[in-house]
């Protein structure tokens, strides 16, 4: 992660690696914890305030993940380029 912050010393290509790395991490982990999902809207008017605030803030940082590779994804300039030569399109 540390590596990941200091793109001013390592440069473009291990960042965005290191990017689509922590982002498949975040993927898996999601995908291991999915019962979370099942249970968050399950009894929620049982649920005390401070429970449904922090399962408020844990799908807001989700979304802030999907929406951080998105965004990667779209101004990457190696692992994703947007130039016309690229080699599988002729």
């Amino acid at each position: 992660m540390l590596v990941q912050m200091l793109y001013a010393f390592f440069g473009n290509i291990p960042h965005e690696i290191l990017g689509v790395i922590f982002f498949a991490a975040l993927l898996c982990h999601v995908v291991m914890k999915r019962w979370w999902f099942k249970s968050v809207f399950r009894n929620l008017s049982k649920k005390a305030p401070e429970r449904i605030a922090a399962d408020v803030i844990i799908l807001l940082l989700i979304l802030n993940g999907a929406f951080l590779a998105a965004s990667g994804i779209g101004v990457s300039r190696f692992l994703f380029p947007k130039n016309e030569e690229h080699y599988f399109i002729k």
